[in-house]
């Protein structure tokens, strides 16, 4: 196996080693029922809290959350 995945697996052992790690999944519908905004205000809460957050977004158009983290919901002067 590739050295470098050997090492990128260690750390990740390394970084996760006495810390309880907990999943929450935020599933929805169509776009407009607020899934991303749920997200966003739901790590926001966590991070304030001193938690590690990684946020994961199925979707890659202007609605996704890293859209919404970045500022991306103004387009051409208008809310998308």
């Amino acid at each position: 196996m590739d050295k470098r995945i050997i090492d990128q697996a260690e750390g990740l052992r390394r970084l996760l080693a006495g810390r309880a790690s907990r999943i929450v999944a935020v599933t929805g519908g169509p776009v407009g029922v607020g899934c991303t905004t749920t997200v966003v205000n739901v790590a926001a809460a966590l991070t304030a809290l001193g938690k590690d957050v990684l946020v994961v977004d199925e979707r890659a158009d202007v609605h996704s959350a890293a859209a919404t983290l970045a500022g991306a919901w103004l387009r051409d002067g208008e809310r998308t």
